[in-house]
């Protein structure tokens, strides 16, 4: 019942006091005792519903209790007590929609203290308990291994690890990440099964770097796709890019890859396909004298023109030619005296 409210009601059964049949007649009062006051005679309304139920509507005041007892009396019947007590608040939707509000203008927060609305953000980070166990602690909820190898064994998608962790198949649909033992990144992949007995973890596809002694292992709850094979580090994930357009899009930091982490045989494929690019690409014949900042390509192209291409001196003038042989590119001043030749820097022709 709620407490100071008009039009509700409260019922009770009446037996016989002879036979315990239901009282249907005669004259039933109401008695109303509030917070174990004084008991008074009801000033509400007393109605029979019907088989022995006699409902009583209690007047506004009435209700304004804690504790009421009412108090059933007819003559006929058997007394009854019934013990309400009362609520504040009005429980239909409507009502507690109307008057529930919120105030999302607060910027002082302790998650030490009772909240204070006169605290600022800046005070509220001073009594955070935010701590760095407390975010390992979040990390560790998804972390369920971290394993360090120990003489593995290892077949082409599958590795042995060094503890056991769950069940059989408890691991299936985990990420694995493999690092070097001084923390290197070196692959993804997902776990497809997982043998507790013999701590071997079968992977979704083959390594691409077989996993070795002392590297490291974590693992960490929910599935990867680690089938992808485009990844773009400055712009958003693309699917459908090759490895190739994948190297592409990569921009790595500066000194990210040291020569320490390169492959044995990295140098020589290096060289091998710079010697490929020189030998593969063509370059036009320069129409000009390049500048003395002029690119490596340039100057290159401009050795080889100098070299290869028709020169003719006369006693004050070198003039060079192009391929054609009659299209004069530049020239350069000559000088004789007592017995040195000075040839002068190559200028464009006029």
């Amino acid at each position: 019942m709620r407490k100071n409210v008009s039009g509700q009601a409260i019922s009770a059964n009446l037996l016989s006091k002879t036979d315990g049949s239901a009282v249907t007649t005669g004259t039933t009062t109401v008695y109303v005792t509030g917070d174990a006051g004084t008991q008074v005679s009801g000033g509400g309304t007393v109605t029979h519903k019907g088989n022995g139920e006699w409902s009583y509507a209690p007047t506004q005041a009435e209700t304004n209790y804690t504790h009421i007892a009412f108090t059933f009396v007819n003559a006929n019947a058997v007394g009854q007590t019934l013990n309400v007590y009362t609520v504040g608040q009005d429980f239909t939707g409507a009502t507690l929609a109307s008057t529930v509000t919120t105030n999302n203008d607060k910027t002082g927060y302790s998650l030490t203290a009772p909240y204070d609305a006169a605290k600022t953000a800046a005070q509220a980070g001073d009594e955070m308990a935010l701590t760095e166990s407390a975010l390992l602690d979040v990390r560790n909820k998804f972390l369920i291994a971290n394993d360090s190898l120990n003489a593995p064994a290892v077949t082409a998608n599958s590795v042995e690890l060094s503890s056991g962790y769950a069940a059989d198949d408890s691991l299936v649909g985990c990420h694995l990440f493999h690092f070097t033992d001084v923390g290197v990144f070196i692959q993804a992949r997902t776990i497809t099964a997982w043998d507790n007995s013999t701590l071997v973890a079968t992977v979704d596809r083959a390594w691409d770097v077989t996993p070795a002694d002392t590297d490291r292992v974590l693992i960490f709850a929910g599935p990867l796709d680690s089938t992808k094979t485009g990844y773009a580090l400055t712009s958003a994930y693309d699917p459908a890019k090759t490895a190739a357009q994948a190297g592409d899009a990569m921009t790595l930091a500066n000194d990210a890859v040291s020569a320490a982490v390169l492959a044995a045989d990295a140098i020589a494929e290096i060289k091998a396909a710079v010697e490929e690019t020189l030998s593969s690409t063509s370059r036009a014949e320069l129409a000009a004298v390049p500048s003395a900042n002029a690119s490596l390509s340039d100057k290159l192209t401009w050795i080889a023109t100098v070299l290869r291409n028709k020169r003719v001196v006369t006693a004050t003038e070198e003039t060079l030619y192009a391929d054609d042989g009659t299209t004069p590119i530049a020239t350069s001043d000559v000088t004789a005296a007592s017995g040195t030749l000075t040839r002068g820097e190559y200028t464009d022709v006029p």
